[in-house]
């Protein structure tokens, strides 16, 4: 929801700088730009839907445009100076015919595309959990926070606080088997549930699966201890490709095809990840050479836009000395010229902390020196087991 008056110089300014934001930032998602058209005369939402639809300086597309009218769907609606199907009518001719409200040609929607396929609905690879947190006696324990745990290792995934009516969800998981906990006094054993994880679904939170009661066995005759369990290393599977990608986007363009799993790894174990993005721009990436050199640098949200990780670097900024070109560049193009509709395959090592837990380490690719290329929203996530 994007509502700036376009006649106004510093709200024009504003609504193209959250366009290319959010183009340029959608986090394995899709986008749709909202304007408010009640806030504008009709050649002024006009202007803004193309501006909506057409691509970010790094190439990178909104997949639609949504209008919010309020049953006010221009200016002079909201002002009263005429009625609101003369006006919608006027806004309709506006976008899809010749009119004098725009001077570009072909109309911003001379036809009517189908909807694009969208690849965190068409090819997911994690899946949600939802859920009501309710107390031993019944109640709905709301405003309580409530943890996600790996129920093998004891990791705290992740943390949140539910609503008023003790609702909660848990976005983005890999899939396996979780637990949902809390330290509130009035949950007998803290434990509130437990569900499975598929990709593409939303699970719901459902009964701890008791664990099986072992049958009595006769005492054995006392032999060697034996060595005590060590902790082991496990590795996810690897995500493929999709099916489809973009090509010959003008500039420097690049687009994710597919990575390695994720690692469950012992504290100071070091593994090594690789993750492919198709160069689907015109210009090549050519190594050694700034504003042409393709890199893979540290993104938002974690550790954040060119910070340092505990994941991996150089050694300087307090990262851990893996191997990285810097400590905020992740990796370097493997090859010393990837041309357009080529694919690239980064690889990089990571190392677990010694802090068990879950860790990640999002990145994003870049020329060195010219631009970020586009954001998939793509990371790491490394479990570190306990020792």
């Amino acid at each position: 929801m994007n509502y700036k008056r376009d006649s106004l110089a510093n709200q024009h300014q504003m609504y193209d700088e959250w366009d290319e934001f959010a183009k340029d930032n959608q986090y394995r998602r899709s986008v749709a730009i909202g304007s408010a058209l009640y806030l504008n005369d009709i050649a002024s939402s006009v202007s803004q839907v193309r501006r909506a639809v057409a691509p970010s300086a790094a190439g990178n597309n909104a997949i639609g445009w949504v209008g919010y009218s309020y049953r006010t769907p221009d200016a002079m609606t909201d002002a009263g100076t005429r009625s609101g199907a003369i006006g919608r009518a006027e806004l309709i001719k506006a976008l899809t015919q010749p009119s004098q409200y725009d001077t570009d040609s072909p109309p911003v929607f001379a036809d009517t595309p189908a909807v694009p396929g969208m690849s965190w609905k068409t090819q997911p690879i994690f899946g949600h959990l939802r859920g009501t947190a309710v107390a031993t006696d019944g109640t709905l324990l709301t405003g309580t926070v409530v943890h996600l745990v790996e129920p093998n290792t004891g990791i705290m995934m992740r943390t949140i606080t539910t609503d008023g009516t003790g609702w909660f969800g848990f976005v983005d998981l890999p899939i396996g088997t979780y637990r949902v906990t809390t330290e509130s006094s009035r949950v007998t054993g803290g434990v509130l549930g437990q569900a499975t994880i598929l990709a593409g679904r939303v699970s719901v939170l459902g009964a701890v699966t008791p664990l099986a009661t072992p049958t009595p066995t006769p005492t054995p005759t006392p032999t060697q201890s034996p060595s005590p369990t060590t902790c082991q290393r496990t590795d996810g599977p690897g995500i493929a490709a999709p099916a489809k990608v973009a090509s010959g986007v003008g500039g420097f363009h690049a687009s994710w095809y597919g990575q390695s799993g994720y690692s469950t790894l012992c504290p100071g174990e070091s593994a090594t990840a690789v993750v492919a993005y198709y160069n689907s721009g015109t210009r090549g990436w050519l190594a050694d050479t700034m504003g042409q050199v393709a890199y893979l640098g540290t993104w938002n949200p974690e550790p954040g836009q060119d910070r340092a990780s505990t994941l991996g670097g150089d050694g300087d900024a307090g990262s851990p000395n893996t191997g990285w070109p810097r400590y905020n560049r992740v990796a370097a193009q493997p090859s010393e010229w990837v041309g357009p509709n080529q694919v690239a395959w980064f690889q990089f090592t990571i190392v677990a902390p010694s802090t068990p837990g879950t860790y990640r380490l999002a990145i994003r690719p870049l020329v060195e020196g010219a631009q970020w290329m586009e954001d998939f929203g793509v990371f790491w996530i490394v479990t570190v087991r306990a020792p």
